[in-house]
Formats: structure tokens, C-alpha cells, sequence
């Protein structure tokens, strides 16, 4: 990763923490447990499959790949 996307990275991990933590009930956030258990909450209704539907096309794809190169694979083989 570039210094550049690193930059970038820390200012979406900051605008979203934002939106969460306004979007998080203050009791949740009154010590380390809590904040975690909330973070979690968020990473599984949210930002998770959010992420997972941006990386799956990709994986699909290298999947789709990899069989075919082994599809050519066992073409040859005797």
C-alpha cells in the first residue's frame, strides 16, 4: 500500500467511525467491551457485507480463472 492509499484508508476509517460512533447509543460506548461488541455490530449489519459485495465479483472471477486453467490442465493430461 501506498502512502498515499494509506492516507486515503485513514480518512475513510475516520469519516466512517464518524457516522458510527453518532450512530452508536452512548451507553455503548462507555468502555472497551461495550465499544468492541458495538464495532462488531456494525462490521456484521453494515460494513462487512458492504465490503463483500465489492471483493466477491473479484473472487468470483479468480475462482472462474483458476478452473479454468485447470480445465485446460486435465485437457492434456493423457
Amino acid at each position: 500500500m501506498t502512502p498515499e492509499e494509506r492516507q486515503k484508508l485513514k480518512q475513510a476509517a475516520e469519516t466512517i467511525a464518524d457516522i458510527l460512533y453518532q450512530n452508536t447509543p452512548k451507553e455503548k460506548v462507555q468502555d472497551f467491551e461495550s465499544i468492541e461488541l458495538s464495532l462488531r455490530d456494525h462490521w456484521l449489519e453494515t460494513l462487512g457485507p458492504e465490503l463483500a459485495l465489492f471483493f466477491l465479483p473479484k473472487a468470483a472471477r479468480l475462482v472462474a480463472d483458476e478452473n479454468e486453467k485447470l480445465g485446460a490442465v486435465l485437457e492434456k493430461s493423457p
